[in-house]
């Protein structure tokens, strides 16, 4: 009985640990009118992230023993950027990829800065980050400028939003 019950605690506890039912990404963009650029963070989960670039053989061992040297940053900045993008018309917003930090809390944020530019009415988001090796990946945008607030969630069937800025 004793033997039974072990194995029925062991299945559950290792069905948990590996369960993984919710996958969340988010950005927070914010408009700064004295440097006319989107100043953007991007967090998501650092283990998700890092796996995909392991899968894809971008990487061979664990961000956190990396060093994070231009090489990483630019390979973590080109992957975030790859997947999230701002457009204004048909101009695509290019961004810098300023650094990234693998927090206590097993989240990744990447900080990238835009070009100079100034403030449409409006924006087209795309922000699919991890979602091609995650389906279940929902991702949120919270757009900040001076007082005003916005924001736009991202999903597997709608990758794509349009933000008024004002």
């Amino acid at each position: 009985m004793k033997s039974i019950f072990s194995t029925f605690l062991f299945v559950c506890l290792s069905g948990f640990v590996s369960a993984h039912e919710y996958y969340f990404g988010f950005a927070e963009m914010q408009y700064n009118p004295l440097t006319k650029t989107f100043e953007t963070t991007v967090v998501l989960s650092a283990h998700d992230f890092e796996a995909t670039l392991l899968k894809s053989g971008r990487i061979t061992k664990s961000l956190e023993f990396l060093t994070a040297d231009s090489l990483t940053k630019q390979l973590v900045g080109d992957l975030v950027k790859r997947d999230f993008t701002v457009a204004i018309g048909s101009h695509n917003v290019a961004f810098e990829s300023l650094g990234y930090e693998i927090t206590k809390n097993g989240m990744i944020h990447i900080y990238l800065l835009s070009e100079v530019i100034d403030l449409p009415q409006e924006l087209k988001i795309s922000f699919t980050s991890l979602m091609d090796a995650f389906p279940a990946q929902q991702n949120k945008l919270t757009f900040i400028h001076e007082n005003y607030k916005t924001t736009a969630v991202f999903l597997q069937h709608q990758q794509q939003a349009i933000l008024k800025t004002n």
